[in-house]
């Protein structure tokens, strides 16, 4: 390890002729230093052992009857990060021992594979479970869903904002498992409607501001005008602006109206 001059000379002197290595000698940015490449170095040496046992070793262990040899196995598929290793280790989620189940999520998180995505979203719910493996489930859906959208968007990210604003419209609602406008809905400044009769408007734009919010307001009332139902609405957009969040908090709270801001980021990733 090098360090600074000063730092160098106290620290091998201390080596040479005490056999230890004071820390508090260091300054502090030599003591950082020192113990993230002490870090590294630790990560490196324990990866080289987890390699010698390997992926087909490590799964093989997730079926060991010994609990303290499937947690070994089921966090080391983690460090190795191989993909081979996602199935093995959803099936590990059903294991009775909380810290196999435990170390299993962090590791299906860690690799990335979005396989393991719907499995871990049921896991991160399921009632009476150890809070650790909710935790880390949510933790790894967290991951999966941002690995999700990451790949999604690479695809479709540069198509969609240059679609048409008729195919834009109908990817979104097809996004949100909803009917495409009709001539009823056109007329109120409406672009759909859910399968639960929510009206929907679609904007194929950055910052939405408060006067659109306004004026979908205004088009919420004229739908619900017959009905007793709740009024509520959907806005789909690239962004808002926080005039836009603004507007909807008032409209909530002095209309009664519930509408809600998404981005098209977040239909993305759900």
């Amino acid at each position: 390890m090098s360090f600074c001059g000063e730092c160098g000379k106290k620290f091998n002197l201390l080596e040479k002729k005490y056999k230890t290595r004071d820390l508090r000698s260091l300054c502090s940015n030599c003591y950082e230093k020192y113990c993230l490449e002490s870090k590294i170095e630790e990560e490196r040496k324990e990866l080289e052992k987890l390699q010698m046992v390997g992926v087909t070793g490590f799964i093989t262990r997730l079926g060991d009857f010994n609990p303290m040899v499937r947690r070994g196995a089921a966090y080391g598929l983690g460090k190795l990060n191989d993909r081979r290793a996602v199935e093995p280790l959803i099936e590990a989620l059903k294991d009775k021992d909380n810290y196999v189940v435990i170390n299993a999520a962090k590791s299906l998180g860690n690799i990335g594979d979005i396989r393991a995505l719907n499995v871990l979203r049921k896991l991160s719910k399921r009632g009476n479970i150890h809070y650790k493996i909710r935790e880390e489930a949510e933790q790894a859906v967290k991951k999966l869903k941002q690995v999700k959208f990451q790949g999604m968007a690479t695809i479709v990210d540069a198509d969609i904002k240059d679609m048409s604003w008729q195919n834009f419209e109908d990817k979104i609602c097809e996004l949100l498992d909803a009917v495409p406008r009709d001539s009823r809905t056109a007329d109120m400044g409406l672009d759909g409607v859910t399968k639960e009769g929510i009206p929907i408007q679609i904007k194929q734009s950055e910052k939405i501001g408060r006067p659109v919010v306004d004026k979908f307001c205004h088009a919420v009332r004229r739908y619900f005008s017959n009905s007793d139902r709740k009024k509520r609405g959907i806005i789909v957009a690239f962004s808002f602006t926080n005039g836009a969040y603004e507007e909807i908090e008032r409209a909530r709270r002095e209309d009664n109206l519930d509408i809600n801001l998404v981005t098209v980021e977040e239909l993305l990733i759900k």
